[in-house]
């Protein structure tokens, strides 16, 4: 009964679970809980997908989940930076191109630039800085967020 409340995303049912289990057992139970917590795709589900690969330190899948879910970078990438700081800020890149393309207000363009932020505090200034003159020269007719781009402190 554990197995079926953690597998469909309760959480606090994964420490009764793995207390069930011997731990020669477990990670064949652990890898059946993943898969059916990867297959539904509720947010509970989701949620605890993300807290388990973080709990066991499955960073190379968490990877995988961020490329998946880019917009989720900014929440995991505490998590992925000590072993895949490339990626990450290749992920923060892509998010930051895809935002400022849609982006079409002062209020849009301070969000892509706090996501610039973000990738200077996840420690890509030289990628943060290619970023932002890369988007000063494909934008050059966007005065407000040229605005926002110079508030950013590199240096």
């Amino acid at each position: 009964m554990a197995e079926e409340f953690a597998s469909s995303g309760e959480y606090e049912y994964y420490a009764n679970l793995r207390g069930l289990y011997a731990p020669e057992e477990w990670p064949e139970v652990y890898a059946r809980l993943m898969a059916e917590l990867a297959k539904d795709r509720s947010w509970l589900a989701e949620s605890t997908y993300v807290k388990l690969l973080i709990e066991e330190k499955e960073t190379e899948k968490l990877l995988e989940y961020v490329r998946r879910h880019p917009r989720t970078v900014v929440d995991y990438y505490k998590h992925l930076i000590g072993k895949y700081p490339e990626e990450v800020y290749r992920v923060f890149e892509q998010q930051i191109g895809h935002a400022m393309q849609e982006a079409s207000n002062r209020k849009e363009y301070k969000k892509g630039c706090s996501l610039i932020r973000e990738l200077l505090k996840a420690g890509g200034r030289q990628q943060a800085k290619q970023v932002v003159e890369s988007l000063r020269q494909r934008y050059p007719n966007r005065p407000a967020l040229l605005d926002e781009l110079s508030r950013i402190k590199i240096s």
